[in-house]
């Protein structure tokens, strides 16, 4: 690079021919070099040397020349630059660029791996927290229900399937006190997907319309359906959507007296 003095040029000489790996990188340092230089050369374009020559013809004219010489005389004031003296500079700056490269890639991609395994870790919360809040609420709903069928007032009424539909379950509980009446299924088939189940109260001998209801969403826990007095026993029909003023009694699934 030109960075050192007689002396020390001689010292770096000197050491060179003393260890073979110091001799060894530095033949390494100048073969990368030339080997970048040629990776990199590109050919003049045509007549550059023609106008060479006569560019420097024209600013010699006054330069004598040696006889049957086709190149002048060099003048006295033309400085000669050595490029060698940058060889070194230009493989270490190519050195140096390589393994910036390297390094920054190498923090690109640890970057990605941390950015992607930090999203997935948030999608994984969420879904966790989302899990917590549905566990919880499911437990408060438990916990409600509990001790609503804990009251001393509240009579539960199973209702058996009939004979067409023997597997048939449900419940109704009542509360004696309120008059309140729920409902808990445990075991009913599926309802086609233009009908609904509908349930019943015999109040004074008369069904009356208690509320509808599907098996297509959730069905676990307890359904409140409205509130009856004087009622002596409850079923459930299977009717269009949107229920019927009237029971449609061939499609009976259920029945229970209180």
């Amino acid at each position: 690079m030109g960075d050192t003095d007689a002396a020390e040029s001689r010292e770096v000489e000197q050491n060179a021919a003393r260890y073979p790996d110091v001799k060894a990188e530095l033949e390494a340092i100048q073969s990368s070099l030339e080997l970048y230089a040629t990776a990199h050369s590109a050919a003049p374009p045509t007549g550059l040397k023609n106008q060479i020559w006569s560019k420097i013809q024209s600013e010699n004219t006054s330069t004598k020349t040696v006889a049957n010489d086709p190149v002048p005389t060099r003048r006295a004031d033309t400085k000669v630059i050595d490029i060698s003296r940058y060889r070194t500079l230009l493989a270490a700056a190519s050195v140096a660029l390589l393994v910036s490269l390297g390094v920054n890639y190498y923090l690109y991609n640890r970057w990605n791996d941390t950015s992607a395994r930090l999203a997935s870790m948030q999608s994984e919360q969420t879904e966790l927290a989302k899990q917590f809040e549905a566990k919880r609420a499911s437990f408060e709903q438990s916990q409600q229900e509990l001790a609503l069928l804990s009251k001393p007032t509240m009579k539960p009424v199973m209702l058996k399937g009939t004979p067409t539909h023997s597997d048939a379950l449900a419940m109704v509980y009542m509360d004696m006190a309120s008059h309140d009446v729920y409902l808990m299924v445990n075991n009913m088939p599926a309802t086609p997907s233009d009908k609904q189940y509908q349930l019943w109260a015999i109040v004074d001998g008369k069904p009356v319309d208690a509320g509808v209801f599907s098996m297509s969403g959730d069905t676990s826990g307890l359904h409140k359906m409205g509130r009856f007095e004087n009622a002596q026993a409850f079923a459930v029909t299977m009717e269009r959507l949107g229920g019927s003023p009237t029971p449609t009694m061939e499609t009976m699934v259920v029945i229970g007296n209180i």
